[in-house]
């Protein structure tokens, strides 16, 4: 699933051209139709949120100080509202 994260992330830092529409919507497309029944269970939903949010830092000139793994964590924590 953290490929789906990486791409995600990928298309938010892109402009929009027709690379970020390939990388968007074939690409995405592409690996979760290849990889059905591999991804891990990490969620969809997660890597996008997470994707989106490491986009926004990286606009704002926040470079995240930690890895994927730890925004994926932190997403999956915010989805479901562990405390």
């Amino acid at each position: 699933m953290v490929t789906l994260q990486e791409i995600r992330t990928g298309t938010e830092l892109s402009p929009a051209s027709r690379k970020r529409n390939y990388l968007e919507f074939g690409l995405l497309n592409q690996v979760k139709r290849n990889y059905v029944g591999r991804i891990l269970p990490i969620t969809e939903q997660i890597a996008d949120v997470c994707g989106r949010l490491i986009a926004q830092r990286r606009k704002a000139s926040e470079t995240p100080r930690t890895n994927d793994f730890y925004w994926l964590l932190l997403t999956w924590c915010m989805v479901y509202q562990w405390r």
